[in-house]
């Protein structure tokens, strides 16, 4: 007799490693000008943040950088043959763009210190920290481990209710699990500037003290044909 059933498994687990992402952004009508605040910007944050925290400034690395000039629609002051007002478009300002990413091992004390320097900056970045784990494989073959047991055991009992003694797999199917393993949790500069305006260090201390991320969520689901003998 064959014998076909699914088993679903999901866990969540613990962050073992903090990924944050940076946008350094400066405008200005001169490109001399904003060239020299958006390269200070980044080494004031060298300086005031990345090494405060203990990260060496070679463990940031950049995604992008650019200085591109931006435009604007100035609606014209005559009407066209058409009765309407037409728009050109005309020099804004010049724009400083630096992207960059920073990963550490899963630190709360320095994830909060890193959050509350990064406030104090004249001209901060905006950022999104977001949590993962190492070695997702790893995890990931231990919830498919899960379904396995999950699928075999309601083949036994179905083949138990049938008076069969063994059941044995010989098909398995499901769809790989390809994405990348990361937290729910995202913590955004605009949202932690916020709560870090009137106090930093109070913020940094009650994060810490409430913040246990268990939220990086692997699912699998795993479809097994059985033979019972």
């Amino acid at each position: 007799m064959e014998i076909m059933t699914q088993g679903t498994a999901e866990k969540y687990f613990t962050p073992e490693r903090i990924s944050i992402d940076l946008t350094f952004k400066v405008k200005d009508q001169k490109y001399e000008k904003v060239l020299s605040e958006g390269t200070k910007s980044v080494i004031s944050f060298m300086d005031e943040v990345l090494k405060q925290v203990g990260l060496e400034k070679e463990e940031m690395k950049t995604r992008s950088f650019k200085v591109v000039e931006k435009m604007k629609s100035i609606k014209k002051k005559e009407k066209n043959q058409y009765g309407q007002y037409d728009f050109e478009q005309v020099f804004d300002c010049f724009e400083f763009t630096q992207s960059a990413n920073i990963k550490f091992d899963y630190d709360l004390s320095k994830m909060t210190k890193f959050i509350a320097l990064i406030a104090k900056l004249k001209t901060p970045p905006i950022y999104a920290l977001t949590f993962e784990v190492k070695n997702y494989d790893e995890y990931k073959n231990t919830v498919l481990a899960e379904a396995f047991h999950m699928a075999e055991t309601k083949a036994t009992a179905i083949a138990t209710a049938a008076r069969f003694k063994t059941v044995k797999c010989i098909k398995t199917n499901f769809v790989p699990f390809e994405e990348k393993v990361t937290s729910a949790s995202i913590l955004r500069s605009n949202e932690m500037m916020m709560f870090c305006q009137e106090d930093t260090v109070s913020v940094a201390d009650n994060i810490e003290k409430t913040f246990t991320p268990e939220d990086i969520h692997i699912s699998e689901t795993l479809y097994c044909l059985f033979k019972a003998e």
